[in-house]
């Protein structure tokens, strides 16, 4: 396999050269701290001469061959002449021609003996070649492989086209092993699935992304998930041969609205965790934030009963080390177009400890203040004052970008991603920058300059937004392309309640509206002290405008407005009242043939928590029968069928009473035995591949006679239609064999272990962080 080794940094580049010198020529090489301008970087001491042999790692990768022999004529071959070595080799990461080696060892004579002396590119990859166990170890090496990338790219055909290589290659040079890569690997491999949590800007999509990234290369298919599990579910390969690893990014959403109302039921997504621990060759990687796992926790039983968290891996930054944080400024300076003067400012009196040290370092910080767009204008020599500004005030890191650098036409397109829902396509962002900017020109006379959204939407690309296409519909998304800047966007209407105000003033789709309620009027996580007050002026404003309100994902825009309005906790008697009113309105005006499975919890929600005696309430009364069978018939889960038996306590409707009636019992029994019927085959094909025994398969049928029995008993049906021939009519001695060859068959092809890393000798003297950043300058 042929490398550029254009992935390692230099430090990195010189780690390896000793690795390779050392099993080639069975060396004792030693790194260590050279002392400044003394011209080692790899030296054999013998009792004759400490400097035996001096070895040179040059990479300039970036410099080229011309660059290199000037440096190495003007600054090396005098240090060359005071270490008086006996033997002087030299190793580059550059391609080298005979007349290039002959070229050195002339000039360094008598120091190079002979060409053979000088290592280039070719060199180094055929030692490689013949030392695998040294290949292997150096993962940022053969993960940026061209025939590994070939293998990433081809298995990611079924996920989303972010991972391209230009993104695999610039995450393959900034990724610093720790420990956390190691445990993350060991949780995957024992448990079939890890869910990575942590703070904003710990490092977990890196690490999600890492782990990706070894399973692609090891023939793998990437099924990326980008918001509900349906896709995944229709893509999940039946046959255990074949490979694949799900990666749902963000998998609980980013905020409290998608907790409240999930895309994807807590049930099911249980259900799809068995299939994955079931299921040989299918692996799940999932990331989420740490107070937003904590609270759906809190929310769903069946996530918590499911012990989700017994393969969680928190990612806090006490999990690195500071010569983990060292690795990980460095990397981004090194492979940073950032001018040299502002480089120098890092490495001047050890900066670098301050930035390595500082409270709120986080990767992403790092990742940002050495982003050269973001210090443009940056004057000479304020560059340090630059980062440590942003890092005493991490919230501020866009502050500026959008305060002073971006036109209105940009800020109306940032605002857009930010009330857009995370499955919006770019042609509803666009829909939305529209109506903002219309907005902006009614409400201000703004003019804008010509095809404002294609300017700004050009103009923010790759620094502020990202633009996805979705390879399996070829549909584009646009979002920011880095979560900070939505915290920035909530931090900074909070603290500004007239920008706020105009930017709720300016919405005109539902699903912004339900977006800006979710960021800063829901119960939990709200910072508004006076929540009343605002949500109660929220409220008048909503229904003010419900006429002229729209919807991207329903036809019943009032359903959706007063299933938001409902939501609202914290209203004035006046408010309370209206809303009451205007949902009476919409329930009455709402055709119930057209209540299904894809409204069914908009309609949920503008009837739960009534009663009897309120508008709502006698609307239902009056239509209660066929309000109940249309509920049942639209359901999808089992959850869902609780909250329909919920009602008649509500409401204090008599159950007995409404079930007694024949023509009630048997529509639903009808329902039930219809849903029970396609979910045990479903439970069956799930739970078929865990039967390795007889006993196994008597406690499969155990369990799924449970299921159904909970199912019925929710509106005291028996289930009286379960039978095992009808449904298990495979020979269980052939479940079992092929069960017990796909097992066996998984044991031998799981997926490799990536060399432990936590028990490797770290070439480093005790002063790491120091012989790290040895200025180069």
């Amino acid at each position: 396999m042929a490398y550029d080794f254009s992935a390692l940094n230099d430090k990195e580049f010189e780690g390896l050269a000793m690795d390779i010198l050392n099993a080639r020529f069975k060396l004792d090489l030693q790194s260590f701290k050279s002392g400044k301008d003394k011209g080692i970087d790899l030296r054999f001491s013998s009792p004759k001469n400490n400097n035996e042999i001096v070895v040179q790692a040059k990479q300039y990768i970036k410099s080229g061959y011309r660059a290199l022999v000037r440096d190495l004529v003007k600054s090396e071959f005098p240090k060359v002449k005071r270490l008086q070595p006996t033997r002087y080799m030299l190793v580059t990461a550059l391609p080298l021609s005979a007349t290039n080696k002959d070229e050195i060892c002339k000039k360094f004579k008598p120091f190079i003996k002979t060409p053979n002396d000088i290592f280039g590119q070719d060199d180094l990859n055929k030692y490689l070649s013949k030392l695998p166990e040294i290949e292997t170890s150096w993962y940022k090496l053969w993960l940026s492989s061209v025939p590994v990338l070939t293998k990433i790219l081809h298995n990611a055909v079924t996920g989303r086209s972010d991972f391209y290589e230009g993104k695999i290659r610039k995450n393959i040079q900034r990724y610093v092993y720790s420990v956390n890569f190691d445990d993350a690997f060991d949780i995957l491999r024992k448990y079939k699935y890890i869910l990575i949590t942590g703070l904003p800007g710990v490092g977990k999509t890196m690490l999600a992304d890492f782990l990706t990234y070894h399973l692609l290369a090891q023939k793998y298919k990437l099924v990326y998930i980008d918001s509900d599990l349906k896709d995944a579910e229709d893509i999940i390969a039946k046959n255990p041969k074949t490979k694949q690893v799900f990666y749902f990014d963000d998998f609980l959403g980013a905020n409290y609205l998608e907790i409240m109302n999930p895309k994807t039921p807590e049930s099911k997504f249980v259900s799809f965790l068995d299939r994955i621990k079931n299921s040989p060759n299918k692996y799940l990687i999932l990331t989420t934030r740490t107070i937003i796992y904590r609270t759906a926790i809190e929310r769903f039983e069946k996530l918590k009963r499911a012990s989700v968290d017994i393969a969680r891996r928190e990612i806090q930054l006490g999990h690195y080390s500071d010569l983990d944080k060292a690795k990980i400024l460095y990397n981004h300076i090194y492979h940073s177009a950032l001018p040299d003067e502002k480089k120098k400012e890092i490495f001047k009196d050890k900066a670098y400890m301050a930035i390595i040290n500082h409270q709120n370092y986080n990767p992403r910080l790092i990742e940002f203040v050495t982003d050269p767009v973001n210090s443009t204008d940056i004057k000479k020599g304020q560059y340090l004052a630059f980062v440590t500004k942003h890092l005493n005030n991490p919230e501020e890191v866009w502050r500026h970008a959008y305060e002073q650098q971006i036109t209105v036409e940009e800020k109306l397109l940032m605002h857009a991603v930010f009330t857009q829902q995370n499955n919006a396509n770019e042609g509803q962002t666009k829909q939305i920058f529209d109506s903002f900017l219309h907005f902006e020109m009614e409400s201000y006379h703004f003019r804008p300059g010509p095809s404002p959204f294609k300017n700004a939407h050009k103009k923010l690309l790759d620094g502020i937004l990202r633009r996805e296409v979705i390879v399996r519909n070829d549909e584009a998304r646009v979002s920011f392309i880095n979560p900070s800047l939505s915290d920035f966007l909530t931090s900074y209407f909070y603290e500004n309640p007239e920008e706020r105000w105009k930017l709720i003033q300016g919405l005109t789709y539902i699903e912004q509206f339900e977006q800006m309620t979710s960021n800063f009027f829901a119960v939990i996580g709200t910072r508004l002290t006076n929540i009343e007050e605002e949500s109660t002026r929220l409220a008048l404003h909503i229904l003010g405008k419900a006429v002229r309100i729209k919807s991207f994902s329903t036809s019943i825009t009032g359903l959706k407005i007063a299933s938001l309005l409902n939501r609202f906790k914290y209203l004035d008697k006046t408010s309370t009242q209206k809303i009451e009113q205007y949902t009476a309105g919409i329930l009455r005006s709402v055709r119930l043939d057209r209540v299904n499975s894809g409204n069914w919890k908009y309609y949920m929600n503008c009837i739960r928590r009534g009663n009897d005696e309120s508008l709502v309430g006698k609307f239902l009364l009056e239509n209660w029968d066929a309000v109940i069978r249309v509920l049942i018939s639209g359901t999808s889960e089992a959850d869902e069928l609780g909250y329909i038996r919920d009602l008649f306590d509500e409401y204090r409707v008599d159950f007995d009473a409404f079930m007694s009636r024949s023509d009630n019992r048997k529509f639903i029994s009808d329902l039930l035995n219809a849903y029970v019927k396609d979910q045990t085959e479903a439970w069956y094909r799930d739970e078929k591949s865990t039967i390795y025994t007889e006993r196994d398969y008597e406690r499969m049928i155990d369990t799924l006679k449970d299921q159904r029995g909970e199912i019925f008993s929710k509106f005291d049906i028996d289930d009286d239609s379960f039978d095992d021939d009808l449904f298990f009519m495979d020979d269980v001695e052939d479940i079992i064999a092929e069960n017990t060859d796909y097992r066996d068959y998984g044991a031998d092809d799981r997926i490799t272990p990536v060399p432990d890393k936590r028990s490797v000798r770290i070439d480093m003297p005790e002063n790491e962080i120091d012989r790290l950043f040895e200025s180069p300058f």
